[in-house]
């Protein structure tokens, strides 16, 4: 008689007691579920991108705003000399107080006009503040616009003696601060710079 060896069981069929395995099944998702997160995850890439926009745009303009108050301030200085009971207007007769107000530059024409003049009327016969020689002005209202990082354009507008005027000042940022590189008045192509630039 043959003895018939017995084959040994298979792992797969030892742990299962002979029986297959049972299969893990993966869970599957719907197609509105994947969907649903892939909107999601769009919307929050997006609102991301959205704050680092706005980041960047505030660090960007936050320097303008700060040039813009700076010069805007510097305006009100001046048209403050002519505002109350016993305003005089600004005095620029020297060129210590013309380098208060004035570029480099502009301040060399006004000091030499006044050489050249030697007391009597300049190239200038009006105060270039005011487009006038007398001034009753109440308030005024002034905005500068940045044109540069170290350049900007100053409007004022004000009443004087019942006369509207606007005047528009170039604006150059120098190692003393916010000064005039020139002023420009309506109802002319003049400006003070090329007046003060003319033969005498």
């Amino acid at each position: 008689m043959q003895l018939r060896r017995s084959r040994p069981a298979s792992p797969r069929n030892a742990l299962s007691g002979g029986r297959p395995a049972a299969s893990i099944a993966t869970p599957r998702h719907s197609p509105a579920s994947m969907i649903q997160n892939l909107a999601a995850s769009f919307l929050l890439r997006l609102a991301a991108l959205f704050a680092a926009i706005v980041f960047i745009g505030l660090s960007a303009t936050a320097p303008s705003i700060a040039q813009d108050d700076a010069a805007r301030q510097f305006l009100i200085g001046i048209y403050k000399l002519y505002m109350g009971k016993n305003a005089s207007g600004a005095d620029y007769t020297s060129e210590e107080l013309a380098s208060r107000y004035f570029d480099e530059t502009l301040t060399e024409l006004i000091v030499r006009d006044q050489k050249e003049s030697e007391g009597e009327l300049g190239r200038i016969g009006f105060d270039p503040f005011i487009n006038a020689q007398d001034f009753s002005i109440k308030s005024v209202n002034v905005t500068v616009t940045p044109v540069e990082p170290d350049r900007a354009k100053g409007v004022v507008n004000f009443v004087n003696s019942g006369r509207r005027q606007t005047i528009t000042y170039d604006l150059v940022k120098t190692a003393k601060g916010w000064r005039i590189s020139d002023i420009h008045w309506t109802g002319t192509t003049d400006t003070f710079r090329s007046l003060l630039s003319a033969p005498h």
